[in-house]
């Protein structure tokens, strides 16, 4: 019970950090692109 429990969490942490990266990528193209067009 705990080791499914434990992989269950681990599991939900690998999704939250896959969403965290995917919007800090987000945020890194649009600061890219905002400071691209200032010359």
């Amino acid at each position: 019970m705990k080791y499914i429990k434990l992989h269950f969490f681990h599991q939900k942490t690998r999704y939250m950090l896959a969403i965290f990266l995917i919007f800090l990528l987000k945020n890194a193209l649009v600061f890219t692109r905002a400071f691209g067009d200032v010359p």
